[in-house]
């Protein structure tokens, strides 16, 4: 590719963003008829009374976790607060709300600004 001339480069570069494309496409469908599927395989076993079947090729069994859900946030910031339980949130910074705050002045303590560099392309 570095005997390719800048604008054979672009073409390249739209090119492989289709292609991209393409394949996100045709994975979200893929992924809407596996969710189906399993839909079904979860009616069939729940319909069974099963918790787990097997053919010649693959067992399929239903799982269950606890995830977090949380319906009121201010109690839930309060109990982190009062407890110090800081365990229960990610690690990351909210992007928006952090170039919020630096555009009105504030500097938050513990945070660096980081510059991520990337192509902006628009295909004509």
């Amino acid at each position: 590719m570095s005997e390719l001339n800048t604008s054979e480069l672009i073409d390249k570069r739209l090119a492989i963003r289709q292609a991209l494309a393409d394949l996100a496409e045709q994975e979200k469908h893929l992924k809407e008829q596996q969710e189906e599927v399993d839909y079904q395989l979860m009616q069939k076993l729940e319909a069974d009374g099963l918790s787990k079947f097997s053919n010649d090729q693959a067992t399929i069994s239903i799982s269950e976790q606890i995830v977090p859900q949380v319906e009121d946030w201010d109690a839930f910031q309060a109990h982190i607060l009062q407890t110090g339980e800081f365990e229960l949130v990610q690690r990351r910074a909210a992007v928006k709300a952090y170039r919020e705050l630096r555009e009105a002045g504030v500097q938050v303590p513990g945070v660096v600004d980081f510059t991520k560099r990337g192509l902006n392309v628009r295909a004509i």
